[in-house]
Order: C-alpha cells, then structure tokens, then sequence
C-alpha cells in the first residue's frame, strides 16, 4: 500500500479540490461558507467542481475564513492542509441526529401505547 505524502500536491489534487477540503476542514457547509463570502452557493460549487476560479480579492477573503494560504489552495505549493481531514461536528448534524433520535422515540411511545392499549383490554375486557 502507498502512502501519499502530500495529498493535495498540484499533480494529485486540483484548486476545487484544495478548496473543498479546506471548507470542510473548518466546519462549513456550500451554503454556510458561500453566505459567509458573499456568493452564492452555485457559485462556491463551481469552483470547488473546477468549473471557474474565484477573482483574486475573494481568494483573499477565502484565504482568511479558511485559515489556508491562497498559494496552497491555488497551486498545492506552501503549507496546506496534508490530507483529507475527518469534518468537525457542525450545528446542522447534531440536529440531524436529535431529529433522527426523536424519531425514533416518537416510534416507541406509538409503540408503547398499542401495548398500553392491549393489556388495558385484558385488564377491563
């Protein structure tokens, strides 16, 4: 097996990959980091599919809210990020899981009240 040294090197990855990794890596969403940016969301998934590149002074401000040098994120060279990194949790998947979890509780009392409802018939029946 392999090991990649530089993930993200300039013959591995492209600058919408760079760019994707370096949102993720922050905790952003398309949508969060594009509202952040002033873009639309379109426009973000543009660049990060190789589409289009962004005009220099909004490099600058993707270069700030991403934390990475806007050298890395265009060509691979300089200090980026090494390798995909595991995304942080984001406000949007915890409620995903309250929202899966009460779900589920919601199935248990229907649940528990069908059970509820046979031994009451049992009882008075």
């Amino acid at each position: 097996m392999t090991v990649v040294d530089d993930w993200f090197s300039a013959d591995r990855a492209t600058f919408g990959d760079r760019l994707a990794a370096a949102r993720e890596a922050k905790g952003f969403t398309t949508e969060a980091l594009a509202e952040r940016i002033g873009v639309r969301p379109e426009v973000l998934d543009g660049w990060e599919n190789d589409l289009a590149e962004p005009p220099s002074a909004l490099l600058a401000v993707l270069e700030q809210v991403l934390d990475q040098p806007g050298e890395w994120m265009v060509t691979g060279e300089g200090n980026g990020l090494s390798g995909p990194v595991a995304a942080p949790d984001t406000l949007a998947s915890v409620l995903d899981d309250l929202t899966r979890l009460r779900g589920q509780l919601d199935g248990l009392v229907a649940e528990v009240a069908k059970v509820e409802a046979r031994l009451r018939g049992l009882i008075h029946g």
